[in-house]
Order: C-alpha cells, then structure tokens, then sequence
C-alpha cells in the first residue's frame, strides 16, 4: 500500500530533522549544553557524600570532548536518517524487495541514536555518572523520548512491506479495451508470472510481448520505462483488462496477475 509507504518515508524523515536540530541547536547554544555535560561528568550535583563521586571527571578538556562526541554523534544520527528518508523516498514505488532492502539505513540510524541517548544518558550520565541524583542537570527524562521514538518508528518502518498493486479501474483510459469500458469485472482467480532480468528491455520505450502463466495466454504491454520501476497495463486473451501494478527495476520481477471476467 502506497500511503503506508509514504507514511514511513515520512516518520524517518521526521526523526532525521529532529536529530539535526538538536545538533544544529547545541552549536548555535553551546554554552547552555556544555553546563549540562560539566555538571553531570563533575557530579556536583549529586547527593553530598555519595559513594560514587570517585567516577567524577573534572578536567575541562575532558569536558569539551564529551560534549563533541556527543554533537557529532547526534549529527550523524541526523545525516543517516535523511538518506535513509531520501532511499525509501526515491524507492516507493519499487518493488518491495528494493523497499524493504533501503530500510537498513534508517536501522542503522535508529542504531546509533539508540546508542547514544540510551547507552549515552541513560547508562554512562544517569547510571554511572549518577545523573538521576541531580535535580538540576537530569536529562534522563528528555533521552527517554528520544529513543522511545525512534524505537517505534524504527518497529514500524521495518514491517515488511508488499508489492504495490492497483486495480483495473486504476490504469490509464488508454491501456483499457473498448470491450471493458462502462462495465465493471468481477474477480475470478490469481494467477502469477514471472520474468528474469534478461527478459526485461533495456530501452525506456513502449514495449510489448506474450507470456504464458499456468495456461492462460496473456499480452504484456508496458508502457515506459524508468530509474525506479515499470507500470505496466496486463491484458488476458486480447482484450480483457487483468490489472495495473508496479515492477522493480533491478532482478527477477514477480507479478501477480489479477484476472477479471465480464
């Protein structure tokens, strides 16, 4: 289904911006987040008296380069979510094996914001640096939401998804025969066909041939050709109008042809 598709373009996107903004806002506003890493590495603010203020880290250089990691990782989390949102974009309406394959940079993306507001504040600030002691400097709370996010999102997005598929009313008046126009077709069973890449024409010109699919006869006839996928008009017995789907672009394509009867 093309809109659940979009849908998911859209929720990577979504987290892809999100995650620049906040590395775009600790540049522009250094000075407030660099305060929120010097007293959580320092432990200042933690309970007086604590058993793990040995953990402590006081020195500013180490300071600077925590904060660092953690805006170029923020960054990074940012970048590899707008591919993955422009991949799955550019893809949508591929073939679901090339959909589904694009997916894994959004993984990789949620990976590695998981990592570092899960890893990062919850485990190293708000466990071993004692981060919830302080009733100040706690961003527990706000990581949590984060990585919650993009914990469902990442859940969503990866559900498979099928082939897309439109039904004959859907295919362009001029792919339609004249015998089928003003009456409406009932299904009548699925058949299937299947083309090796060698088959497929190389040019992105109108093309057409003859297939056979489990003794049906059937006339192929694909309008163009182009970078994400083919639209092709599928025609039973030279005239009856079987269905409208999209084929992706690279391998072995399967199609599943609806065949319809006056």
């Amino acid at each position: 289904m093309l809109a659940i598709r979009l849908v998911k373009v859209a929720m990577v996107a979504s987290t892809a911006v999100f995650a620049l903004l906040v590395a775009f806002n600790n540049l522009v506003d250094y000075g407030t987040n660099y305060e929120f890493v010097r007293h959580t590495l320092s432990m200042d603010t933690t309970f007086p008296g604590n058993s793990l203020i040995g953990r402590a880290i006081t020195q500013p250089a180490l300071w600077s380069i925590g904060y660092w990691l953690i805006i170029l990782t923020e960054a990074a989390v940012g970048l590899i979510l707008a591919f993955a949102a422009i991949q799955l974009a550019v893809n949508a309406r591929a073939g679901a094996s090339r959909f589904n394959a694009v997916k894994k940079f959004a993984v990789v993306g949620a990976g590695l914001g998981f990592l570092l507001w899960f890893t990062g504040f919850m485990v190293v600030g708000g466990e071993w640096f004692a981060m919830w002691q302080s009733k100040t400097w706690n961003g527990q709370e706000a990581a949590f939401r984060f990585y919650m996010t993009l914990l469902a999102v990442i859940i969503f997005v990866s559900q498979p998804d099928g082939e897309l598929s439109w039904t004959a009313s859907a295919a362009p008046e001029s792919t339609r025969s004249a015998s089928q126009q003003g009456r409406s077709l009932k299904p009548h069973r699925s058949t299937t066909a299947c083309w090796s890449a060698a088959s497929w024409p190389t040019s992105r010109t109108a093309c057409s041939w003859n297939v056979s699919a489990r003794g049906a006869s059937l006339e192929v006839h694909v309008p163009a050709l182009d970078d994400v996928g083919v639209h092709g008009a599928f025609l039973v017995d030279g005239g009856a109008h079987v269905g409208w789907t999209q084929v992706g672009r690279l391998g072995a394509a399967l199609i599943e042809l609806v065949e319809h009867v006056g």
